[in-house]
């Protein structure tokens, strides 16, 4: 992954209409929502999940796939299942409500709309 360019990745204001957000996110493939979230919001969520990021150990689990070893990278710890872990994204997250239904207009595999 040598060749990798860094580009700077999009940021709107959280309250932001819906439509804007997805407008970036279907033209960049990420997007940065400004004050999402509560300064209390974030420590309840740090709270929950540093338990599970304390068991985590870092890098990729699937050593045998070099690429995969190469894009996770040797440092990063990847938690998935938050929605079972914390409460708060659980119930307070918008992304859920907001999100979800357009979302799922997209393969898991290639990110390209179905349908």
């Amino acid at each position: 992954m040598s060749n990798v360019t860094k580009t700077a990745i999009q940021s709107v204001p959280s309250e932001a209409p819906v439509k804007d957000v997805l407008a970036v996110f279907e033209e960049d493939g990420c997007v940065i929502l400004k004050n999402y979230l509560t300064a209390d919001q974030v420590r309840a969520f740090n709270a929950e999940i540093e338990p599970e990021m304390r068991r985590l150990t870092p890098g990729c689990k699937q050593e045998e796939y070099e690429i995969m070893a190469e894009f996770h990278g040797q440092n990063t710890k990847r938690l998935t299942g938050l929605a079972n872990i914390s409460k708060t994204f659980r119930e307070e997250s918008w992304i859920l409500t907001s999100f979800m239904p357009w979302a799922t207009r997209f393969s898991r595999k290639s990110l390209a709309p179905v349908g």
